[in-house]
């Protein structure tokens, strides 16, 4: 837990935006061992994810997506700046 936030298995590029976001929600999760996401790295393979933000009452939307050559964000706290790992918002 980060200030109040759960998070699993979440590149840790997310947690700044979240944090500066401070969403009504329970945290971040990226469901599923994925070749890729943190913890489950296999070499060079890189596998594509989500991040999802987990509500608090069980339901769950794209935060953020992996890898950075995957279409752009488009994020549930409405328009972000773009981040410097490559995603960016869409309106």
């Amino acid at each position: 837990m980060v200030q109040g936030y759960v998070l699993e298995h979440v590149p840790s590029a997310d947690v700044q935006p979240l944090l500066a976001a401070r969403p009504d929600a329970l945290g971040l999760a990226v469901p599923g061992m994925l070749v890729g996401s943190p913890g489950m790295e296999m070499g060079g393979r890189v596998g594509r994810f989500e991040v999802l933000l987990v509500d608090r009452v069980g339901g769950a939307t794209v935060f953020a997506r992996y890898p950075r050559a995957l279409a752009p964000l488009n994020h549930p706290l409405g328009r972000l700046p773009p981040r410097d790992r490559g995603l960016e918002t869409r309106d």
